[in-house]
């Protein structure tokens, strides 16, 4: 991402927080918002892989948090067991994660077609389940203090920015199917006169079918963006 829950974090708390990512665009634009809101003090970054953190010494930050990211290693183990290692003894890591829920029902044909097309649309080689999860952490040595479906805590579904709140505004349009039909067609145009990057209708389409799968997913209850869990790294480790 671009750092938005890190500069969050970093305003409430007062901690320096270091943000971690692979893609040299990505934390550009990281740096940019940060010297817009002018929280270089308390916001660096460090471009690397999270499934291994060449550079970074055992035992060197207090804490650690990851939203909606490390569903995109290719094991839970892996990129756990590379934050437990740059974790002090003691400290705790906070993981908001994508995940199947309990409501998932492996081999349901409508149901694995949900998933495939949350998986495609998103770059998600594969989505775990909650056991899967909490077990990786345990594997990577963390005790798992609690873990839990954060997106039922709140008054409305978590998938309501992508179906909209209903009635007539600019942003409910936006996100209905005519709506985004409409917006297909206009980068259709744009990307056949030249306007757009070649490809543009291609990557908008699997937009378009990441936004219907994850709405069915989160209708059927049998997918999460927020299922959180809170690990700590032992003392005596």
């Amino acid at each position: 991402g671009v750092g938005g829950p890190q500069r969050e974090i970093a305003r409430y708390s007062g901690a320096h927080v270091v943000g971690l990512n692979m893609q040299e665009y990505q934390l550009t634009r990281a740096r940019l918002h940060t010297e817009k809101e002018g929280m270089q003090e308390t916001c660096s970054y460090i471009q690397g892989d999270f499934c291994n953190m060449v550079g970074i010494e055992d035992n060197t930050y207090d804490g650690a948090f990851a939203f909606e990211a490390t569903c995109h290693s290719p094991q839970p183990v892996d990129v756990y067991s590379e934050v437990y290692r740059v974790l002090k003894p003691g400290a705790y890591f906070l993981d908001s994660a994508w995940s199947m829920t309990d409501s998932y029902i492996p081999n349901n044909p409508e149901q694995e077609h949900i998933k495939y097309d949350i998986e495609i649309g998103n770059a998600v080689a594969k989505l775990r389940t909650q056991q899967e999860i909490v077990e990786g952490m345990r594997k990577a040595g963390f005790e798992v203090v609690e873990f839990r479906n954060a997106h039922r805590d709140g008054d409305l579904p978590w998938y309501t920015f992508l179906q909209g709140k209903g009635g007539c505004s600019l942003e409910s349009f936006r996100v209905s199917t005519v709506g985004r039909w409409v917006t297909h067609g206009v980068m259709t145009v744009l990307e056949c006169v030249g306007v757009a990057p070649r490809g543009s209708t291609q990557v908008h389409s699997l937009l378009l079918t990441a936004a219907r799968a994850l709405i069915a997913g989160g209708q059927k209850d049998i997918f999460t963006p927020n299922f959180w869990l809170l690990g700590r790294k032992p003392l005596d480790s």
